[in-house]
């Protein structure tokens, strides 16, 4: 049951990674894409040696050929090709694989709360001190209305509950590629603070930190509870 889990992180991030190099070869970013099939490659490979104890030999092979094919047409530079063949073949199938090493295990599987509480401690005692709060006195009936689930990429997404309606807060597909584009869309040039309303699970804030280090990122939440999750998760 391990190697599923950590399957699911490899492919999580193989799936990642080639939706960044797809998009940056829709952009004509090459020196980017260079930088991303260098890691694309190297993650597959470990990916290959690791599904060994999953997958049948048919599947590690299908994924080989792939892999194979990328570095061909990469050494010819014909980056349209390359953007194709990562949409159309490879993509589709790191999904695939994914579906089925979810439907075989249970996410989130891990509790990151006490851990990130001790790192806001340093620099918001008065909000960590709130959220230890919440931790402690808040009911399972007051959290009911607010569920982690996976998502099709192996990140994890937030449902809430309002009466007889719900609404997501990331998408269903990939939050990460979700959030590379709202922080595209969002940034200007010369203006490096920004306020974000809302904090989700942070992957939007998150990349909006990595898009430029200069960033300062200021997130209005008002509700408690979003916060707990993303703490934990």
């Amino acid at each position: 049951m391990e190697n599923l889990y950590t399957l699911s992180e490899k492919l999580t991030l193989l799936i990642n990674i080639t939706e960044n190099t797809i998009e940056n070869i829709r952009k004509q970013h090459f020196w980017k894409t260079a930088h991303h099939i260098k890691n694309l490659t190297v993650i597959l490979d470990e990916y290959l040696t690791l599904s060994e104890k999953v997958f049948d030999k048919n599947t590690r092979i299908s994924i080989a050929e792939n892999l194979k094919e990328i570095l061909t047409v990469q050494s010819s530079s014909d980056y349209v090709l390359l953007g194709d063949l990562l949409e159309m073949k490879l993509l589709p199938s790191l999904y695939d694989k994914q579906a089925a090493v979810l439907a075989n295990i249970t996410l989130p599987t891990h509790n990151y709360f006490e851990g990130n509480l001790k790192l806001l401690s340093r620099t918001n005692e008065r909000l960590a001190s709130k959220l230890a709060h919440w931790k402690e006195n808040t009911s399972d009936n007051a959290r009911e209305n607010y569920h982690i689930e996976p998502t099709n990429s192996g990140s994890l997404t937030l449902n809430k509950r309002c009466g007889d309606s719900s609404f997501y807060f990331h998408s269903n597909q990939n939050p990460w590629q979700e959030a590379e584009t709202f922080a595209e869309s969002c940034s200007e040039n010369k203006i490096f603070h920004y306020t974000i309303i809302g904090f989700g699970l942070g992957y939007h804030i998150i990349k909006m930190i990595q898009k430029d280090a200069r960033y300062q990122v200021t997130v209005l939440e008002p509700d408690i509870h979003i916060l707990g999750c993303a703490f934990q998760y």
